[in-house]
C-alpha cells in the first residue's frame, strides 16, 4: 500500500511499480483505471504483461477482473470508499497481491479510519511505503514495524 497526502507522487509510484512487475518481471499486472490516470488513453505503456479496466469503479473491477482476467497483481489508485475495501477483500482472498494508494499523512493517520484499520488487521498488504514530495519516506511491513 502506497501511502501520501495529495500531490506527493502516489499513482506515478503505483503505475511505475505495476509496469516493473509486469515488464521485467512478466507478472500478469491488471491496473483498475477509473479516471484514466494509468494509461493516459493509451498513451503510457504499462508493460507487456499487463492488461487495464478504465472508466469503472474499483469494486467491478477487482470482481471482474479477478473471475475473467487471471491477474497476478492488481494495481489500483486512492482507495476510499466501502465497495472499494470490499472489491480489495476479495481479490486479497483470492490470492492476487494488490497495489493500492490511499491518503494520509502516515501509517497511523490511516488507521484513524475504520478501512484502514481493517487492511492492517487482515494483513492485506506486505508493505506499506510512505511518501513525502515524490520520495520514498518510510517503509513499514504488516506487523507496523519500521524497516
Amino acid at each position: 500500500m502506497i501511502i501520501s497526502p495529495p500531490f506527493h507522487g502516489k499513482t506515478t509510484f503505483a503505475r511505475d511499480l505495476g509496469k516493473q512487475y509486469s515488464e521485467r518481471l512478466s507478472i500478469n499486472t491488471l491496473f483498475i483505471d477509473e479516471r484514466d490516470e494509468f494509461s493516459l488513453g493509451n498513451s503510457c505503456d504499462l508493460g507487456k504483461c499487463s492488461d487495464v479496466i478504465r472508466y469503472c469503479d474499483k469494486k467491478f473491477g477487482f470482481y471482474n477482473g479477478v473471475r475473467v482476467m487471471n491477474p497476478e497483481v492488481i494495481v489500483c489508485d486512492e482507495l476510499s470508499d466501502e465497495s472499494d475495501f470490499d472489491g480489495l477483500n476479495f481479490a486479497a482472498n483470492s490470492g492476487v497481491k494488490v497495489v493500492a494508494t490511499i491518503h494520509g499523512d502516515d501509517l497511523c493517520d490511516i488507521t484513524k479510519k475504520e478501512e484502514g484499520k481493517r487492511i492492517i488487521e487482515n494483513k492485506i498488504f506486505d508493505y506499506f511505503v510512505v511518501l513525502l514530495n515524490f520520495k520514498v519516506y518510510k517503509i513499514y511491513d504488516k506487523n507496523m514495524r519500521l524497516l
